[in-house]
């Protein structure tokens, strides 16, 4: 038994989704003490938007899914960084805000160092999945030791 994140779409293996993930913006709590306040999704065009990997996917997808104008957004700045791990680096240091993923921001927002700016979020596109050969998932070690995972709290 392993675990792959993607979209569940392995036809060769059983796959069990671990957790749901979803997508919202993450910042500093600093961030929010030194500049205006963020009360809708609309204010955030106000800051710094820091990207992962690229300014096509990422901020673009997630601001058109929440309904968001896009005219207000200058998606041409703010940095982009090779990893989602170093976008959140960069906001926990007060950079701007970055787009997380659920399972990435949980213990940050849960220790104060991220919090968030705006409630809106999205499902995630990707997940994370226990997997096995079909043929082990029916064993009673991988089932029991399945249901156990399932049943740690997130």
């Amino acid at each position: 038994m392993i675990w792959l994140y993607g979209t569940g779409d392995w036809p060769d293996l059983n796959v069990t989704r671990l957790c749901p993930e979803t997508l919202f913006p993450v910042c500093s709590p600093h961030l929010m003490r030194t500049t205006e306040r963020i009360e809708t999704v609309q204010d955030l065009a106000a800051y710094t938007l820091i990207h992962d990997r690229d300014r096509q996917g990422g901020w673009a997808h997630w601001l058109q899914a929440v309904g968001a104008d896009m005219d207000g957004f200058d998606l041409d700045h703010g940095p982009v960084l090779s990893q989602t791990s170093l976008a959140i680096d960069a906001a926990v240091a007060g950079q701007g805000i970055a787009l997380a993923r659920s399972a990435l921001v949980g213990l940050d927002l849960e220790a104060g160092r991220l919090i968030r700016p705006v409630p809106d979020e999205l499902p995630a596109e990707f997940a994370y999945w226990i997997v096995c050969p079909k043929q082990d998932a029916s064993r009673p070690k991988v089932r029991l030791f399945l249901k156990w995972l399932l049943d740690q709290p997130l």
